[in-house]
């Protein structure tokens, strides 16, 4: 007798990424307790994180050299690696808020470390650890109430959850996370589109409840 076919999840998601983004109003609150705390470098690792939909993995690979600044915040470019397929992406005409706080970050910098972000040890040469950028992000989600279950992961998730809110299509969505291919996409838009149905289906129905 044939076995029932196992259904697994499409290829490049994580059980933690599935379903969860941050809202307008968390995103204002995470970044909000960050502010207060005056922790600049990891306000800094989370907005990049947020704007280019980055795996912790990639961020700790950057180096200062990915970046380059030209004379204004407005030339600033920024390569990145992928995590998978070993792909480089080099974005351009980056919001000059964010560009301004890279300058500011690598101008300010006065060690030989090459790494973006170094280790707390700056002499040792090491990048920042994955899982002191993963357990600061918990140290914030729980100060602003965030259930347990979400991880930094989904800062990646929500970028890609709010480029398809904004009407982007699927290969721009792909390209912008650096993904394998255009398949791998196509989940947050389902996940998006679901939420919308929901909202649909709730004003629908409501007030025959």
């Amino acid at each position: 007798m044939e076995g029932k076919k196992k259904i697994g999840r499409p290829a490049g998601t994580t059980k933690d990424s599935e379903g969860l983004f941050l809202s307008d109003k968390q995103l204002v609150s995470f970044f909000g307790e960050i502010k207060k705390s005056e922790d600049e470098k990891y306000g800094l690792i989370f907005n990049l994180i947020l704007y280019f939909g980055l795996r912790v993995s990639e961020l700790c690979k950057m180096k200062t050299s990915d970046v380059f600044l030209g004379k204004t915040p407005g030339d600033l470019t920024i390569t990145v690696e992928a995590l998978k397929g070993g792909r480089k992406r080099t974005y351009e005409r980056i919001d000059p808020r964010l560009a301004r706080e890279l300058v500011k970050w690598i101008r300010g910098r006065t060690d030989k470390n090459p790494y973006l972000f170094p280790s707390r040890v700056i002499e040792d040469g090491q990048a920042v650890n994955a899982q002191a950028i993963k357990n600061r992000f918990k140290f914030y989600a729980q100060k602003i109430g965030l259930p347990k279950k979400f991880s930094v992961h989904n800062l990646r998730a929500t970028c890609a959850v709010r480029m398809v809110q904004k009407k982007f299509g699927i290969l721009e969505v792909a390209r912008w996370l650096r993904l394998r291919s255009v398949q791998n996409a196509a989940i947050y838009f389902d996940r998006s589109e679901m939420k919308e149905t929901e909202v649909k289906i709730r004003d629908a129905f409501g007030s025959y409840l």
